[in-house]
């Protein structure tokens, strides 16, 4: 066990059984146990048992001494078979938890970690381990209320003050997040990992100086944090090779530096070197970062390939021609969807500059209200009752992020796949659908490291295999929903800034304000890899980019073929 689980071999708690005098076999093996003596621990754990089969505590200590021993299975049984035993053994419970934790297996180790927690409510680990178990499983919510749990009874536990301020960072709630990285920095000054993420919530919020200060303070705490040069690397245009650049250089030479910091180190000297307008060096880099990433990554495009034949099947054209009123009237949210990096941040600040609108970033409420419904495993309900529930369900979610405003922007990615449930439940939202350059839109997939998803963008051909998909159903979508999609390109929105907007305002059915040409001054938080970009007036430097790495990008120029424009234009 390390040493973040904190584990001592303790004396059973109340709510388990007693210790008592078991026989010479377990005293020994206890002994042993505590001496570091495994080996010889193990065998005297199982004739204590065979001595008295029906014996918790042996049962429980054997199965911690298979786990240090890391035998996850012979572990899990053994103290499944405490547990079996004596029902509010928190130890046996607890320890349990920590194994199926291990055994990759996290619904057994929140059953198990919540029977610990339920049998000996101040027990401080459980509560911890139990908060980390749910933040792993998506249960964010659950996940704060153990660690605020564990902070109550130990407010000096600064690992629980580090994942409850990366919750708050992940809620957008940066000012708290900060508060708590500075309290888990006063107990921890060499804390990286803190530095780091305490910068992150700095950058979301514009502060780049103060971003910066935390970035450079988690290289100073552990000088080979490839985490934070990457992110280093994002926050300003190189102009130069910097000390910086050098570092990260020598980290990514380094043979013993680690795949997963060679990643990281990758990405961001990819980003240096196109600063710098250096396409050979920067194409090293990105295809080196690029390889490493992919091995890391289970995908297979063929289920997004059957995803898209379910979707013609089951929403063709005169499902919405025979549409009834089923729906809701609901006309706050506004969907902006597209490719990765295709303009959908710019669009939603554009938006979100209006006085009407909150820009929620993006949201995942509409894949999950589908596949609570099964979406795509069997046929849509498309039933006035299923419709009114979903829009009612999605509303609720939206509104829960900004309570009473006008207008509210949703800008998950994938939402493209559930066109069909939102039309028909929502017939009044309004749907951007972002385009650019398929090169440029890929190209700028390939240089970027996401901090989560986008598994199709690590290898050039099934990235663009994948753009084809996109477009396949997109063309679908603008078939069976005529004039129910506004399409917007990038460089439209470059070259004629004002005139788009107003477009996008008109279709969205706003008025006109002046703000939103000046989006790059709105004050929000921005969480994707746009960051930078949108906080900065228009430019056209991205337009065509492609061009300049054309040589390095055969794999997907033949993925996209015919998508292709050989003067890197528009398609």
């Amino acid at each position: 066990m390390n040493r973040k689980e904190r584990r001592r071999l303790k004396k059973p708690t109340e709510t388990g059984p007693r210790p008592r005098a078991n026989g010479d076999s377990l005293q020994a093996a206890m002994d042993h146990h505590q001496a570091g003596r495994l080996a010889e621990a193990i065998p005297l754990y199982e004739r204590a048992l065979a001595e008295q089969p029906t014996d918790p505590e042996a049962a429980n200590y054997y199965g911690v001494a298979l786990f240090q021993m890391n035998d996850l299975n012979g572990a899990a049984t053994a103290l499944s078979s405490s547990l079996s035993m004596a029902p509010n053994y928190a130890e046996a419970a607890f320890n349990l938890g920590l194994v199926e934790r291990r055994r990759d297996d996290l619904a057994a180790a929140k059953s198990a970690l919540a029977k610990a927690v339920k049998a000996a409510p101040e027990h401080v680990a459980a509560h911890y381990n139990l908060g980390n178990v749910l933040m792993e499983l998506g249960e964010a919510v659950a996940a704060v209320k153990e660690f605020r749990r564990t902070l109550t009874l130990d407010p000096g536990h600064t690992d629980a003050r580090y994942q409850y301020a990366n919750l708050l960072h992940d809620e957008g709630r940066n000012e708290e997040a900060i508060e708590e990285y500075t309290r888990v920095i006063a107990a921890k000054p060499n804390d990286a990992h803190a530095h780091n993420n305490m910068g992150r919530s700095y950058r979301e919020m514009g502060q780049r100086d103060e971003a910066e200060a935390c970035f450079r303070d988690a290289v100073k705490a552990d000088p080979g944090y490839a985490i934070a040069y990457f992110n280093i690397s994002q926050l300003r245009k190189f102009t130069e090779q910097t000390d910086d650049v050098h570092r990260m250089r020598e980290l990514f030479d380094t043979p013993s530096t680690s795949d997963a910091d060679r990643i990281h180190l990758g990405f961001g000297l990819t980003k240096v070197f196109d600063d710098l307008n250096d396409a050979d060096q920067a194409s090293a880099y990105m295809i080196k970062g690029n390889e490493l990433k992919r091995k890391t990554l289970s995908y297979d495009i063929a289920l997004w390939e059957a995803w898209e034949s379910w979707i013609t099947d089951n929403f063709p054209e005169k499902t919405f021609a025979e549409a009834s009123d089923a729906g809701d009237t609901n006309n706050q949210p506004i969907l902006v969807l597209g490719m990765p990096r295709s303009g959908t941040t710019l669009v939603e600040q554009i938006l979100s500059s209006h006085s009407q609108v909150f820009g929620a970033g993006e949201l995942g409420i509409l894949e999950g209200l589908a596949t609570a419904s099964e979406y795509p495993d069997k046929p849509p309900d498309l039933s006035a009752k299923a419709l009114k529930k979903l829009a009612r369900g999605y509303a609720s979610g939206l509104d829960v992020l900004a309570p009473g405003s006008p207008r509210i922007v949703d800008k998950g990615l994938g939402n493209y796949y559930f066109l069909g449930l939102i039309a028909l439940a929502l017939p009044n939202a309004r749907i951007i659908h972002c385009r650019r350059d398929p090169m440029d839109t890929c190209l700028s997939c390939f240089k970027l490291l996401f901090r989560r998803g986008q598994e199709f963008t690590y290898d050039q051909a099934e990235l663009g295999a994948y753009y084809r998909l996109y477009s396949r159903v997109m063309a679908h979508w603008n078939q069976v929903l005529p004039g129910r999609i506004l399409e917007m390109t990038y460089e439209d929105v470059v070259a004629d800034q004002e005139g788009e907007s107003r477009r996008l305002l008109e279709f969205c059915g706003l008025e006109w304000e002046d703000a939103c040409l000046q989006f790059h001054k709105t004050d929000r938080r921005v969480a994707t890899a746009s960051a930078e970009q949108v906080r900065r007036p228009i430019y056209k430097s991205s337009v065509k980019r492609w061009a300049d790495y054309r040589r390095h990008l055969a794999p997907l120029e033949g993925a996209l073929g015919e998508l292709v424009q050989d003067n890197g234009g528009n398609t």
